[in-house]
């Protein structure tokens, strides 16, 4: 079981966070986000880390791989197929790339099969006012008519009410969970003691 805790910025409570044994952290670099990370970080974080980026160009994304020791970059805009391709021959080999998809009643199995060969890990989020970070949960029985082959993050407003467990198993390509909002004492700031808890639930 992956787990993912994302919107991460804070050194301390990113050294907190490393002792918990999760598997990604995220950094987002939107800078509309509450949770933004506009300064490099003093040290190389000890957790595998993820950049978030918001329909940018591909020389910021570069840029901020190099910068961060970033292990796979988490598109989470409007980025089409062509721009992940394109974004995937750009990046290093061992760089993972993550495509999130705000689901509604929209969401399509044919707009979420055109990204198959390029993405490593799917980020199915709820759909908002915002890119992520909403903190409401979507309809999970959306699910049902997509037609997912691909591993995916279950996300958008998950909060401690449900065993980690539970979560994971509402679909058979469900293979962790990204956490954010819900677990905050203050945009970018977590709580780590509720994160063990849940993740030994």
């Amino acid at each position: 079981m992956i787990v993912k805790v994302c919107g991460m910025r804070d050194e301390i409570n990113i050294k907190e966070l490393g002792a918990l044994g999760v598997d990604y952290m995220g950094l987002i670099f939107y800078e509309q986000s509450k949770r933004y990370v506009a300064n490099q970080l003093n040290k190389k974080p000890a957790i595998p880390t993820v950049g978030v980026f918001v329909n940018e160009d591909f020389g910021f994304i570069q840029k901020k791989v190099n910068q961060f020791y970033l292990q796979a970059v988490q598109l989470h805009g409007d980025e089409t197929h062509t721009y992940c391709g394109e974004l995937r021959d750009l990046l290093p080999k061992d760089i993972q790339l993550f495509k999130a998809f705000r689901v509604d009643k929209y969401l399509s199995s044919e707009q979420i099969s055109k990204y198959n060969s390029f993405i490593d890990l799917f980020i199915l989020d709820s759909a908002g006012k915002s890119y992520g970070g909403n903190g409401v949960k979507w309809d999970y029985e959306l699910l049902d008519k997509l037609n997912i082959s691909k591993p995916f993050l279950l996300s958008g407003g998950i909060d401690d009410g449900v065993p980690i467990e539970e979560l994971v198993s509402i679909h058979p390509m469900c293979v962790g969970v990204d956490l954010n909002s819900k677990f905050e004492t203050s945009p970018g700031l977590k709580n780590i003691d509720k994160l063990r808890r849940f993740i030994k639930s």
